[in-house]
């Protein structure tokens, strides 16, 4: 139970669930003893909500949201300069270790949603790189699998991708149907849109169809002076050779 001299200090807890029921049990016990009490149904809201109100010094948090889970939602306040400091205290009835949630793919790309989350070093030039060495969508034409080796390097600004996300953005691909070129640099066009990077290069390697493998290179942008810029490292296709 909270200390009667830290409830004094509080102005407001932010419930953050998404179960009304829920909801409305957890803000009248807190209500009970005299506690301001203000609600958000998804983590979106919440994490809006305490950005631009410093109330919230203290977060009641579901772990198992349906958008995102608890642990990633901690990672993100926590990675949030503005958000130092803010207390997040776990509320759930079934957190066990080994009770893994399955996040279901995204119906197809165009549905699936890319988070961010602020950069913690928004100060310094530096590179991400994302390597997807089992990327599969299918062909427009046939309707048959196409896989492909995907590199994605990028210099961030003020936002870098949320490595979940962008897990269920690419496997969202799975069932659709798009030629290379458009997979390739709708995927880098698709990040730019969402993260704003000082830079961004993708590199499509395609696996063969029709005896002839295709590679894709995009980039946006102005890569930082001085920025270390490794080699992509997947090898031409030589078959069997």
């Amino acid at each position: 139970m909270l200390d009667k001299n830290i409830m004094c200090m509080i102005l407001v807890i932010l419930v953050v669930k998404n179960n009304e029921a829920n909801q409305e049990i957890v803000s009248d016990m807190l209500q009970l003893k005299g506690i301001t009490v203000a609600c958000a149904a998804n983590v979106r809201i919440a994490l809006d909500r305490m950005t631009t109100d410093a109330r919230y010094a203290i977060v009641l948090l579901d772990l198992q949201m349906p958008e995102m889970d608890g642990f990633e939602t901690v990672a993100r306040i926590r990675a949030t300069p503005a958000l130092a400091g803010r207390c997040v205290v776990a509320l759930t009835a079934h957190a066990m270790l080994g009770e893994g949630q399955v996040s279901k793919l995204p119906a197809s790309p165009d549905v699936a949603e890319l988070e961010r989350v602020a950069n913690p070093h928004a100060g310094t030039d530096y590179l991400i790189r994302f390597a997807v060495p089992e990327f599969t969508s299918l062909c427009p034409v046939t309707g048959q699998p196409d896989f492909a080796h995907l590199v994605v390097d990028y210099a961030p600004g003020k936002w870098i991708v949320e490595s979940k996300s962008l897990k269920l953005y690419l496997g969202s691909f799975r069932n659709h149907a798009g030629f290379h070129e458009d997979c390739t640099v709708g995927i880098g066009k698709r990040l730019v849109e969402e993260i704003a990077p000082k830079w961004l290069r993708i590199g499509g390697y395609w696996y063969p169809r029709g005896g002839i493998p295709i590679d894709v290179f995009w980039q946006a942008g102005k890569l930082p002076s001085g920025l270390w810029v490794p080699e992509q490292g997947v090898a031409p296709y030589r078959g069997r050779g």
